[in-house]
């Protein structure tokens, strides 16, 4: 398989780029902030603050475990699906297709991903309560991550409409 990129492809492939550079970024910097300033809690308001958390499991904490073997496995699963979006986003790149969906959840995954080697947990500290009712921690990588897939929702409930 070769994976070389077209001239036609270059400034396809270096806006998809730009993307990826700003999320990661963002999240590094949130995350580094994070890190420091919210060992303690940090209130805003009533309906938004930050609290220092490592995630060891997947979104919203579904399987987190302290056991050494669960943690390496959800990293083994999140790494599966990681590839396999980078696959399919290779695919959208040679085809020129959008795929800016793709993008967000690679960029916020890789970013994630580094945090389970850093840090052995991915640090989530975004926490919003309304009323007593509390939303899981999180952070911009996940957010990428949850925007990039209903990017790619909306592009193949669209794409079917049209067949």
């Amino acid at each position: 398989m070769k994976l070389a990129l077209k001239p036609s492809m270059i400034s396809f492939f270096k806006k998809y780029s730009v993307l990826a550079i700003v999320v990661v970024v963002s999240d590094r910097i949130t995350k580094a902030w994070a890190l420091t300033a919210c060992v303690k809690p940090y209130v805003v308001n009533s309906w938004f603050s930050c609290s220092l958390a490592f995630n060891r499991g997947i979104s919203w904490s579904l399987f987190h475990s302290e056991l050494a073997f669960s943690f390496a496995m959800v990293t083994v699963l999140v790494l599966a699906v990681t590839a396999m979006v980078a696959w399919h986003a290779w695919q959208g790149l040679r085809e020129k297709r959008n795929i800016r969906g793709e993008v967000l959840v690679l960029a916020g995954a890789l970013s994630n991903v580094y945090d389970r080697f850093a840090y052995g947990g991915v640090v989530d500290f975004i926490a919003l309560e309304y009323h007593g009712y509390c939303w899981p921690l999180f952070n911009i990588a996940d957010i990428a991550v949850v925007v990039g897939v209903i990017v790619m929702v909306y592009q193949i409930i669209r794409h079917e409409a049209r067949s």
